[in-house]
């Protein structure tokens, strides 16, 4: 009998089904980004396979609930048969599982392959820590916007999950996405998005330590936290951290291991924050840097290491807010000081014919930072196109097209003069080797 019971239980669990709603929001979505038949396929293909998930998900998580429940109601008498039945569920699982992975090489087709990757110079773990110094004959005298400095782009966003809250800057691809993802269960929804809004997998220090110098920060204000120290927070579509902690961070590593290391740090892009906010992150970066922080009065762009290391200034902050730079005396870099344009494309060749027009129309004479954005922006289509094939992330995607970028740097393809800061999504420590390995030639 209580065989039988478990069996019922099993089988008459409720399985999730695609509404209606569903369907029209599915088919509203191809019609308007699927602008061939191949497209329009491969959306298609990518929908059903983010349903067929989706009903596992949910399959799997009724059926373990029941099994729970029976085998706490019959006590252990009855453990080996429950483990069986857990066993075909997750057999069952794996299968649909091989079946989506099966389907990754038929869809590379919709994405350039990367040449090969770049065999950079050889740099132990953590040596990178301290490149700005030990190069100090090859670039000591040069101004810092003719380094070639390796940076990241959305710096702060490791700790994102499908569990994080949404914040106030998710992008368009997002919220055009998000018209079909809602229908779904929150965690199948909120998995695909998350992977999207992670940029990054190491945290503030240990990037400083793998040597990267430039960091790009997005800040959100979270409304439902009143704690000062709490409600600025990182963030990308999603919530990452408070400020605060990632502030002593690199604090820390520059009062240790990068003594003589400038460090970028780049506000530029703040949200849902107002006069007082401002204020108060003034307060903590001037509490927590204190003489670390370079003075824009007195120095530039184009100051070089040298000058930097006659003081006891070491951290560059740019600033998007007027009012609070205005403030600061200096403290606060306006962002008139920095050029980033962004490339906005989808294949690395127009990638390419981005960064290589904007390097070449920067001036010999450029008095700004000059940041190269080496990274291809998703669209609806790559989104939906990751749930059956590789790029499934950011993360992916910097697996994928980095070493592309670094090819470019290191053949001379991109020209060397004219590069600045180059920022990558997850970027790997042969990806910063390739670049300060380059500051040892002449320009």
């Amino acid at each position: 009998m209580f065989l039988f019971i478990c069996c019922c239980c099993i089988q008459e669990s409720h399985q999730w089904a695609p509404t209606p709603e569903l369907l029209q929001a599915e088919t509203e979505f191809i019609k308007q980004f699927g602008k061939t038949k191949k497209e329009k396929r491969m959306l298609m293909k990518a929908f059903r396979v983010l349903k067929r998930w989706a009903k596992k998900k949910h399959l799997m998580h009724r059926n373990m609930y029941e099994l729970e429940r029976a085998l706490n109601q019959r006590g252990m008498a009855h453990t080996l048969f429950l483990h069986h039945i857990v066993e075909k569920v997750k057999k069952s699982t794996d299968q649909v599982i091989s079946k989506v992975k099966s389907e990754i090489s038929k869809a590379q087709q919709f994405f350039n392959p990367p040449i090969p990757k770049y065999d950079g110079p050889f740099y132990s773990k953590g040596s990178l820590a301290t490149w700005m110094n030990d190069l100090v004959l090859f670039i000591g005298d040069l101004p810092l916007n003719n380094l070639l400095i390796p940076g990241t782009h959305d710096s702060f966003t490791s700790k994102i999950v499908a569990e994080s809250k949404i914040a106030p800057n998710a992008e368009e691809p997002i919220k055009k996405l998000n018209n079909v993802l809602k229908f779904y269960p929150k965690n199948v929804a909120n998995t695909v998005i998350a992977n999207w809004a992670r940029a990054q997998s190491q945290s503030a220090y240990n990037q400083l330590v793998d040597g990267v110098r430039y960091l790009d920060i997005r800040l959100c204000r979270d409304k439902e936290i009143k704690d000062k120290v709490q409600m600025l927070k990182t963030c990308h579509t999603f919530f990452d951290s408070p400020i605060e902690p990632i502030l002593d961070n690199i604090a820390t590593f520059s009062k240790t291991k990068g003594k003589k290391e400038i460090i970028i740090l780049d506000f530029n892009h703040l949200y849902d924050m107002d006069d007082s906010d401002h204020e108060y992150l003034f307060k903590v970066l001037k509490a927590k840097f204190g003489n670390l922080l370079a003075d824009s009065t007195k120095f530039s762009p184009n100051s070089s290491l040298r000058e930097f290391w006659r003081t006891t200034q070491r951290i560059i902050v740019l600033y998007d807010n007027e009012n609070a730079v205005k403030k600061s005396q200096g403290l606060l870099w306006p962002q008139s000081k920095i050029n980033s344009p962004w490339p906005n494309v989808q294949t690395t060749t127009d990638l390419y014919d981005k960064l290589s027009k904007s390097a070449q129309s920067r001036s010999d004479t450029d008095k700004q930072f000059f940041v190269s954005q080496g990274l291809l922006t998703p669209n609806e289509k790559t989104i939906a196109a990751g749930l059956i094939a590789k790029p499934k992330s950011l993360l992916d995607a910097g697996d994928l097209w980095n070493p592309v970028v670094a090819n470019w740097i290191a053949s001379g393809s991109l020209p060397r003069k004219k590069l600045n800061i180059v920022i990558v999504d997850n970027y790997s420590p042969l990806f910063v080797a390739t670049l300060v390995e380059k500051n040892r030639k002449k320009i």
